[in-house]
């Protein structure tokens, strides 16, 4: 049987607000392939049609907004694209209809009808038509030739990936997640008080009773007085340098890092708590170079961990929450091809435990907790390219105290015992370019020593993850809500009664979405039911 041949279909939307729950529709804007384009003041059944029928290919610029106002209306939304994530994909950072229509079409465009206020307005004029018609016009031209050159940079599988995942994060934007911010803020009540009490204690130390503790110029003459310290500047990079010796810097930085938990996480969360109790913050397919996902307006993603336990499921509803296990350890064992790192995950061994053992020439009943602990600072760290300093550093938090003799020492064995992965480090390092096992490459000569070796296993993780969700927002039924995405874990907000059947369903999902990445070795996820966030 023949499958019906798809037609494209390039849409934009004009509205009088950014917020699709309150905003309104003033204008749709299409055009089938190259046909004039046309515009509606209304979404008719035509219009409906067109957009849940998965034969059109509807082609937007910024699909999350268009799509996301679309569903807010009533309608559903069937295989889209978007000229944004296209752009995305080959690496352009500016990422508006106006710098991409001046870059590849040479066209300059003006926006100055763009601003949502100028559509709040009873009437539209022939000036607001010429406008909508032109973004159409211009995604139209644009989709074809970012078309060709996904195809001849070979990406187009990495941005198909991206495409197919684009409905999570319009579900992630509508859906939002309940926060019981009031007990919250009770809690950084804690934090506030603690925060007076070093404030008052670092003023002591120094000797300054009325020093502005957020004011570099006083902090750098105050720390000069009291231990003869010369700073460059009160970075946290630059005062850590004095923390171990000095309390006064220790301390310091303690009271900043709570005065940011306290703004961050308290007044300016509140301001984006909806009048349903829901957090709507803003989600990016694309939010780093690695190709992981990012979230702003609040970060989410960033949330201390004890804040979770204020992220709830409406009455009546359950958390489903799953995550993967050591992920990134199994992309590098995948990459690496090290059968030694690929048999401990076959054979369910302990990494941190088997790690020890090799390094420490011990058998695994023997390894103590802070040799296993030495052991996971360095399976951890080596993906990133880590230094001695930043092995004892790490060690150090632990209350484990080494030499940067003993950490070179540690590092070395590692490498030497997972001599594959030893090999793969010194491939990225000399190669022309660096890839991801699912095909995003970076040319090398701009990226970073760290770089180099983590962002193949950490796009190749975040490639695994959104294959996942592709999967999910194919398979999760209208009552089930996908909340959060944080990396490595995925959230979805389900009534009671179906939580177990979820809970299967978004294990199955994760699973095989990261086996079409990882295929060397077992993928673990790892999951819970409850009616907040903690597990």
């Amino acid at each position: 049987m023949n499958k019906p041949k798809l037609e494209m279909i390039f849409m934009d939307l004009e509205t009088n607000s950014l917020n699709p729950r309150n905003g309104k529709i003033k204008l749709i804007v299409f055009a089938k392939g190259k046909e004039e384009v046309v515009y509606k003041e209304f979404i008719d059944e035509d219009v409906r049609e067109i957009l849940e029928d998965p034969n059109f290919v509807k082609v937007f610029h910024n699909a999350k907004f268009d799509v996301g106002y679309l569903i807010n209306n009533g309608c559903k939304v069937n295989n889209y694209h978007c000229t944004l994530t296209m752009a995305q994909v080959l690496e352009e950072d500016k990422l508006s209809l106006k710098a991409l229509s001046k870059k590849y079409l040479d066209i300059d465009m003006d926006k100055s009808m763009q601003h949502s206020d100028n559509w709040k307005v009873d009437e539209l004029t022939q000036e607001h038509i010429d406008y909508a018609v032109k973004d159409v016009e211009n995604t139209r031209e644009l989709y074809y030739r970012l078309i060709d050159l996904l195809l001849k940079k070979n990406l187009l599988m990495t941005y198909e990936r991206e495409r197919k995942a684009l409905p999570a994060i319009v579900m992630l934007e509508n859906n939002g997640i309940k926060m019981e911010f009031d007990k919250w803020n009770t809690r950084l009540d804690d934090d506030r008080k603690l925060s007076i009490e070093i404030e008052s204690t670092i003023k002591d130390l120094l000797n300054m009773p009325d020093i502005n503790l957020n004011s570099p110029k006083q902090l750098v003459e105050a720390l000069s007085v009291y231990g003869g310290i010369k700073l460059y500047s009160t970075s946290d990079d630059e005062l850590a340098k004095y923390s171990d010796e000095y309390e006064a810097v220790k301390l310091i930085r303690k009271y900043r890092k709570l005065q940011t938990k306290i703004k961050t996480y308290g007044e300016k969360l509140e301001s984006f708590i909806e009048d349903d109790g829901r957090i709507r913050a803003d989600w990016r397919l694309i939010g780093a170079s690695s190709g992981r996902m990012s979230c702003n307006n609040p970060p989410l993603q960033a949330m201390p961990g004890n804040s979770r336990e204020f992220f709830v499921a409406e009455e009546g509803h359950l958390l489903v929450v799953a995550d993967y296990s050591q992920v990134e350890l199994r992309v590098l064992a995948s990459i690496s091809n090290d059968e030694t790192l690929i048999n401990y995950f076959k054979d369910g061994v302990d990494l941190h435990t088997g790690t020890a053992s090799l390094v420490f020439k011990k058998p695994l009943g023997e390894i103590t907790k802070e040799e296993r602990q030495v052991a996971k600072s360095l399976n951890f760290g080596i993906v990133y390219g880590i230094t001695p300093y930043g092995i004892q550093k790490n060690l150090r938090k632990c209350g484990i105290y080494s030499t940067l003799e003993e950490a070179e020492q540690y590092r070395l064995e590692f490498l030497n015992v997972y001599s594959k992965v030893r090999e793969l480090q010194d491939a990225l390092l000399r190669a022309d370019y660096i890839k991801t096992l699912g095909g995003r490459r970076w040319q090398s000569e701009s990226l970073t020593l760290t770089q180099r070796l983590n962002l193949p296993i950490q796009g190749s993780a975040a490639e695994g993850l959104k294959e996942a969700l592709a999967l999910l927002t194919d398979s999760i039924k209208d009552s089930w809500k996908l909340v959060a995405v944080v990396h490595d874990e995925i959230l979805l907000e389900v009534p009671e009664e179906d939580a177990n059947e979820a809970k299967d369903v978004l294990e199955k999902c994760m699973i095989s979405g990261m086996e079409n990445i990882i295929r060397s070795v077992p993928v673990i996820v790892d999951s819970s039911i409850s009616n907040n966030w903690c597990k």
